[in-house]
């Protein structure tokens, strides 16, 4: 009979499943304590995060001026220079906003000023309008100041440090804005001051440059613009984050991945399980003995026959194992309609038939002595 048709050969086809059943049972083991695990961590945990937002204010200025005036228009405008000849009251402009995601509940106060220095410590400051508060999340405000209020000013530094009026002076125009409120859950409680500033001689009030321009909020960056400064900052704020375990691997995910290897195992498991059931249950003897014995079975295409030779038929292949056992010889297989087992030992034939119906030559018990020969009795 060709190989592939053989018990043997099927049970060698399936030698895999014991061993495949074992692998998976046990990875069945090991995702389901790894599932257990997961379940019994939480799928978040506390964490905070940062909410960024910005503040911007823009300052900006303009002057009622006659028209026949070098400024050729009814009036002067942000940028360009205020001369004392033809400008008598200076409108300073201020317009403040506060960005963010989820801003709430915004306000606060704020103020301009105007700060005149002379650069060897003498300071003056003036109140271009009060302390005012304001409500949301941006706001705008005007204050009007004679430019003779800086030249007077300017005028007792110049006598004070004997200048005789050729004296150059700063004059910073500073926004001060107190903020509070709500981003988000978080609560919001700073300042923007920014300066801008301007210098002051003789002649009048001239406009900064884009490097001249200063802040005194940490993290204010004046924009090319030198009247726009922007200034950034964040809040920190309670937040849920996935709970993270081995991989990096969220603890959901984790939960997901091994619940589905632990059912795929279990199935698998289940299929081969019962495969290895109906192979146990086959009434197929070959299959059974093939199955057990495979290490012991030698193929023939036939047994050896003779008169000479005596044939002893026994009753269970278990006897014929321990016969092939005690002479430390093989057990020979040809297979046919009924396969036939059997072990040779100086002209006996040892057999075992399977199948319905068992042609014994002869009854046979066979009791193995102590030095190993095998003695026959009929």
């Amino acid at each position: 009979m060709p190989a592939n048709h053989s018990p043997r050969g099927k049970t060698r086809r399936n030698a895999w499943r014991p061993d495949a059943l074992a692998a998976f049972a046990l990875l069945a083991v090991l995702a389901g304590g790894l599932a257990a695990f997961a379940f019994t961590q939480p799928v978040t945990v506390a964490a905070t995060a940062g909410r960024p937002y910005s503040q911007s204010g823009t300052l900006s200025y303009t002057a009622p001026v006659d028209p026949a005036s070098v400024y050729g228009t009814s009036q002067a405008v942000t940028g360009e220079p205020l001369y004392t000849s033809s400008v008598g009251t200076v409108t300073f402009s201020y317009a403040y906003k506060f960005k963010a995601a989820s801003p709430r509940s915004m306000g606060g106060t704020e103020q301009l000023v105007a700060t005149i220095d002379n650069g060897e410590g003498l300071v003056r400051t003036i109140d271009l309008q009060p302390v005012s508060s304001f409500k949301g999340d941006r706001f705008s405000t005007t204050a009007t100041v004679p430019l003779s209020s800086f030249a007077a000013i300017a005028n007792a530094f110049s006598q004070a440090g004997g200048t005789q009026g050729n004296g150059s002076y700063t004059v910073a125009i500073s926004p001060t804005v107190a903020v509070h409120g709500q981003v988000g859950a978080a609560l919001v409680d700073t300042t923007f001051a920014t300066s801008v500033n301007l210098t002051l001689n003789a002649n009048g009030l001239f406009p900064p440059t884009a490097s001249s321009a200063s802040g005194s909020t940490p993290g204010v960056a004046a924009t090319p613009h030198p009247f726009s400064v922007t200034s950034s900052g964040s809040v920190t704020v309670p937040v849920q984050r996935p709970n993270v375990l081995f991989w990096h691997l969220a603890v959901s995910t984790v939960r997901t991945l091994a619940a589905a290897v632990f059912l795929a195992c279990l199935v698998f498991c289940l299929l081969v399980g019962l495969s290895l059931l109906r192979d146990s249950k086959d009434k197929d003897e070959d299959i059974r003995i093939a199955a057990r014995y495979a290490s012991l079975l030698v193929e023939v295409t036939s047994l050896p026959s003779s008169v000479e030779m005596v044939t002893v038929s026994l009753s269970t292949i278990a006897d014929l194992v321990e016969v092939g056992r005690r002479l430390e010889t093989p057990i020979l297989h040809e297979s046919g309609a009924t396969d036939t087992y059997a072990v040779i030992d100086n002209g006996v034939l040892y057999t075992y038939r399977t199948g319905p119906v068992r042609h014994r030559v002869r009854t046979e018990s066979v009791v193995a002595t102590q030095n190993g020969r095998v003695d026959q009795t009929v």
